[in-house]
């Protein structure tokens, strides 16, 4: 994906509890890059909810990757 120089983008970021997405979009908020990777929480006992943090620290980090991908640093 090419973008003109100076064209800014803002990449947002969800963290939900099933998963992480990350969107690119430019100044008009048009999507120019998406990802998503699920993130299924654990459940130890009954009314417990855990994630682990690695898994979602590389999801996020995976997410960005593929949303930006394409995209000529500038």
């Amino acid at each position: 994906m090419r973008q003109a120089e100076d064209e800014a983008l803002v990449l947002a970021l969800d963290e939900g509890s099933t998963g992480v997405r990350a969107m690119l979009l430019d100044r008009a908020g048009t999507p120019r890059g998406m990802a998503y990777r699920e993130t299924l929480p654990d459940h130890p006992g009954p009314g417990l909810v855990e994630h682990d943090a690695e898994s979602l620290f590389a999801a996020t980090a995976g997410v960005i990757a593929e949303a930006l991908a394409g995209v000529e640093p500038s």
